[in-house]
């Protein structure tokens, strides 16, 4: 079992980035969705695909430290974002998976857009069980990003790549654990001053690790989607 939820948790670890609302607004946000990811699996020379989906939902807060007062000009926001994942299920076994992470956004408020970094981390836990056993496994990740905000009138778009960097014996000296790269897509709706309607896409670039378990070897290559949708109550 401790190989399956490895495998779940090295792929579940790809959602791990702050998906703060828009930039620069104070804000608290709640979203629904669902998660899917799978993996291709080399044992021994031997294929097979592994996959899961399941119910997600998140929690946000964006607060605005440092203001872009006009273009051309810095910003610094604060964002914290918690997830929780429920009725993924492989093969016997169930997992229920959590996310926290946190960091700072500086930005650079242009005309019609901005650019932004990502500087924080990211937690992730995977918890199994199967036949009234269980375990369960965990991982903090640095998870650097640089993306832009696009404005529209009432409309804004945030694609940004992020990068999760691992320790080189996370889970144990055996694994060998690769960078992994992702590409978010949220999209942010002003429905009033106060009310924003969000929604965010996920992928995961799938990028491939090996580990040994010192009597069989592993190549591992996850893929990930995640589909959220919610408001965030900006103040």
């Amino acid at each position: 079992m401790i190989r399956k939820i490895t495998i779940v948790l090295a792929t579940a670890l790809l959602f791990s980035q702050a998906n703060a609302s828009s930039i620069g607004v104070n804000s608290v946000g709640v979203k629904l969705g669902s998660q899917e990811f799978g993996v291709a699996v080399t044992e021994n020379g031997a294929n097979a695909d592994v996959s899961a989906s399941g119910f997600a939902y998140e929690i946000s807060g964006n607060y605005n430290l440092l203001s872009a007062e006009e273009e051309k000009s810095f910003g610094i926001d604060a964002a914290l974002r918690y997830q929780g994942s429920s009725g993924i299920s492989i093969g016997n076994t169930d997992l229920e998976l959590t996310f926290f992470e946190g960091g700072l956004r500086p930005y650079l408020s242009l005309s019609g857009f901005i650019l932004f970094a990502d500087l924080g981390f990211s937690y992730a836990k995977a918890e199994a069980s199967e036949g009234g056993d269980s375990e369960s496994v965990s991982e903090t990740s640095f998870a650097p990003g640089l993306g832009a905000q696009i404005n529209f009138e009432k409309l804004n778009v945030r694609p940004s790549l992020h990068w999760l960097s691992y320790a080189g014996d996370a889970f144990s000296s055996n694994y060998d654990l690769a960078d992994f790269v992702s590409l978010t897509i949220p999209v942010s709706y002003s429905y009033s001053d106060s009310i924003d309607i969000s929604f965010s896409y996920r992928h995961a670039f799938g990028t491939e690790f090996s580990y040994s378990d010192g009597a069989n070897s592993f190549s591992i290559e996850p893929y990930t989607n995640e589909y959220l949708i919610g408001l965030d109550y900006k103040f």
